[in-house]
């Protein structure tokens, strides 16, 4: 898996850099749709359980309170996780850098500092 050096971030090039954002994006729609959707199950659910809205008349509404509590629940894991996902990809990316300094000031040191190999007599 190469680095891409101008973003930082994991992935070969330009198709790396549109699978990360085509990610990003989709965890932020799963994300919006979570607590759109949670948001909405709660206020249901409230009506029919202060009787705004007659729970005799339609029984599958009593279901509304713990669907919108559930998607709530989601929308916080997702929203945590999204944040994580940043802060571990931005690290890997730290450590991918000084994994390649490391390397680079090794090779150096084996090629006697000069970019020529030394070879090694018996």
């Amino acid at each position: 898996m190469s680095v891409d050096c101008a973003r930082g971030k994991p992935g070969a090039g330009a198709a790396g850099m549109r699978q990360r954002m085509a990610v990003d994006w989709t965890m932020a729609r799963v994300t919006k749709i979570y607590l759109v959707a949670g948001v909405l199950c709660l206020v249901l659910g409230l009506a029919v359980s202060v009787d705004l809205i007659d729970s005799k008349a339609y029984p599958m509404l009593t279901v509304a309170l713990p669907v919108g509590a559930i998607c709530l629940g989601l929308f916080f894991i997702c929203y945590i996780f999204e944040k994580e996902s940043v802060r571990f990809d931005e690290e890997r990316a730290a450590r991918s850098k000084c994994g390649e300094s490391a390397r680079r000031s090794e090779t150096a040191r084996e090629s006697g500092g000069c970019g020529r190999a030394v070879v090694a007599k018996h």
